[in-house]
């Protein structure tokens, strides 16, 4: 499971483990087996050397985590991100703005309200145009119902595409 939040998770285990007097023996033996959570850093590998990475990143520090896990830096990493909650991307969209800098680009669609009633002026669009006044090269917003045909036009070999957003991304 890549990542140094989930090396820092693994240390948390243990030391817990260890005050509650369960063998380490047992401790590493439980941590050998852990594959990870879903939505969370789960890889398909799709035909023509085009990866996808789902993660269930929608704040501003675990998108920058998630990136950060991607020790295979030589491939093209595009993110396709789902904001989630029209009252958080309205308070953190300046966070926001600024935490893609890992990726080569960058597309933003329609905010998953969850229930959520629209803020006027906050939208998807809103913030690809901020990702890209914040100096990103490569920003993009697609509407949801036009994002897996554009996708699919887009993606080459050696492509690695991370879809983030806690909604139905």
């Amino acid at each position: 499971v890549p990542g140094r939040h989930n090396v820092l998770n693994a240390l948390a285990v243990i030391s817990l483990g260890l005050v509650l007097d369960i063998p380490l023996v047992t401790i590493r033996e439980a941590l050998a087996e852990f594959q990870g959570t879903d939505r969370r850093f789960q890889v398909v590998r799709l035909p023509r050397d085009i990866w996808c990475v789902e993660d269930y990143a929608h704040h501003p520090a675990e998108i920058r985590a998630t990136l950060a896990a991607d020790s295979i830096t030589e491939r093209h990493r595009l993110v396709v991100f789902q904001p989630h909650r029209f009252s958080r991307t309205q308070r953190l969209e300046r966070a926001l703005s600024r935490c893609f800098s890992d990726a080569d680009g960058v597309i933003v669609t329609d905010i998953y309200g969850a229930s959520e009633e629209p803020i006027p002026g906050i939208s998807g669009e809103r913030l690809a145009n901020l990702i890209r006044a914040r100096g990103h090269p490569r920003v993009r917003y697609v509407p949801r119902p036009e994002l897996s045909t554009h996708v699919r036009q887009i993606a080459h070999p050696g492509d690695t595409f991370f879809f983030l957003g806690a909604g139905d991304i």
